[in-house]
């Protein structure tokens, strides 16, 4: 929910063919890895809000808002693919889930039960949605719920809620931990939830825990090993010092877990992991830093409004153990930002030396230059696909911020995707170029579509799941599948 950096966001769609590093082939199974990718045209998932007439208003600006946009797809049934997004905002009305059986062509809104005082739980907001599908096809969807404070203490928790139908219906939530705040901001912060691909009942949830002093706090970890009947009581991954912030869980193929933080109240913020060799019964002492982030934050052209964005995001290929971790970093300690990509193929105990990736092209306006929130996925092929805003499209003096999302592409059997030469070109998501001006305002007062945007894939496909603005829209979950050929 929150972002104590500060960061921004973008986002776009739009079809374009693109050939990547090599010569071509299917990505059939039997053809080898895709080389070519095509973006089919967006469709738009979410609809009116299925809460407007709840009795607790949402803020103008967030009425009928559909932000910080997140998606998981079944690993028995690749045509079963959920989306998940917060619903309005000021407060964060509730976690509504897009539902499609068929692939993507039509999607079914379902509101997440139990979170909040619009969905049937105690407390006004919900926040940080997150999915993970098991290898049974048990669906998981992890949040932040929170009392929006004005100077006085409240109640936060991090609750995990199931769904055994491919999320068409889902269970009461379960509560994994519960605070009352000493002070006006969350407790608990930033979660994640990630299934062992090798038990279909082992599921991980990670986040932050602040102190009452706000810039101390641990970062912790949750598991069930019972299909999600019983939870443990939560265990420090990383203690004290500059808190971690935005954790995610990697799964290695042996079973070693990896949590990956950004701290924070530290410049620069580096990027680490912590690994744990007994499904999370103990942790490794020293992390290991896989880089340090100087970024000075985004800002949208023709106004210079701040963008929220996020810290970074993380992939691993199933069969392999190969990981990726992007980023934004600031150059020359100033704007703008790009996007940055970092591997490991040792399990995550060395890193590649940090490179950029985007193809954002050179602009005499460095707020046009800018690329952010970026999401990396590796697929079952072992190609590394990467997804990120920019405003490269943006058109100079029309009291608008021209906004796009751009999908990039590279296999390690074909280039080295260390270096940014091994890169393809970008494919466009969006058709057109939308307004990240009329984006809602967070709670920073940043223009805000979310903290993260989704990335998922299945055999040599990808699909892109993102929020845009609309002509008296502040903002709409969009997914665009990006076919391997």
């Amino acid at each position: 929910m929150r972002n104590l950096l500060g960061f921004v966001c973008v986002l776009g769609i739009s079809l374009m063919l693109i050939v990547g590093c090599g010569d071509s082939d299917d990505s059939d199974g039997g053809g080898g890895p895709a080389q070519e990718f095509v973006a089919e045209p967006p469709v738009t998932v979410s609809g009116p809000s299925p809460i407007a007439g709840c009795d607790v208003p949402a803020a103008e600006e967030w009425e009928n808002a559909e932000t910080e946009p997140w998606i998981a797809i079944n690993p028995t049934n690749p045509d079963n693919l959920v989306g998940i997004w917060v619903q309005d905002g000021k407060p964060r009305r509730a976690l509504v889930a897009g539902v499609t059986f068929d692939g993507g062509l039509a999607w079914e809104s379902v509101v997440i039960p139990g979170l909040t005082l619009c969905s049937g739980g105690d407390l006004p907001a919900a926040a940080d949605p997150w999915l993970a599908f098991a290898t049974n096809g048990d669906l998981y969807a992890a949040s932040l719920v929170y009392e929006e404070r004005a100077g006085e203490p409240g109640s936060d928790g991090i609750l995990v809620s199931k769904s055994s139908d491919g999320g068409r219906t889902w269970g009461s939530p379960t509560t994994i931990n519960r605070s009352e705040a000493p002070f006006q901001l969350p407790v608990n912060d930033k979660e994640s939830i990630t299934a062992d691909p090798a038990d279909e009942c082992s599921v991980y949830v990670t986040w932050t825990r602040f102190n009452p002093n706000i810039v101390t706090g641990d970062v912790v970890l949750s598991r069930t090993t019972d299909c999600g009947q019983t939870w443990t009581e939560p265990a420090i991954v990383q203690e004290g010092g500059a808190p971690g912030q935005g954790a995610q869980v990697i799964v290695l193929p042996d079973g070693t877990l990896l949590v990956f933080a950004q701290s924070v109240f530290v410049d620069p913020f580096p990027i680490y992991v912590k690994r744990s060799t007994d499904r999370g019964e103990t942790w490794s002492e020293m992390p290991t830093v896989i880089a340090t982030i100087v970024n000075q934050g985004v800002v949208a052209p023709d106004g210079g409004i701040a963008v929220r964005t996020g810290p970074f995001n993380v992939a691993v290929n199933r069969t392999t153990g190969h990981l990726s971790a992007v980023w934004e970093q600031g150059v020359d300690d100033a704007p703008p930002v790009h996007i940055t990509y970092s591997s490991s193929a040792d399990d995550g105990l060395t890193w590649s030396p940090p490179i950029r990736i985007d193809r954002t092209p050179a602009n005499e306006s460095r707020d046009r230059e800018q690329a952010f929130l970026p999401s990396v996925e590796e697929s079952d092929d072992g190609t590394i696909g990467v997804s990120y805003y920019s405003f490269q499209n943006d058109v100079p003096d029309d009291a608008r911020a021209d906004t796009d999302r751009w999908f990039i592409h590279c296999h390690p059997d074909f280039a080295d995707c260390n270096d940014a030469a091994g890169w393809s070109d970008a494919i466009r998501l969006t058709p057109e170029s939308f307004d990240y001006l009329t984006a809602p305002t967070a709670y920073d007062g940043g223009l805000f579509l979310g903290d993260y945007a989704g990335l998922t894939s299945a055999g040599g496909d990808f699909f892109a799941f993102f929020s845009v603005t609309g002509d008296g829209d502040p903002a709409n979950t969009v997914f665009v599948p990006i076919r391997g050929r």
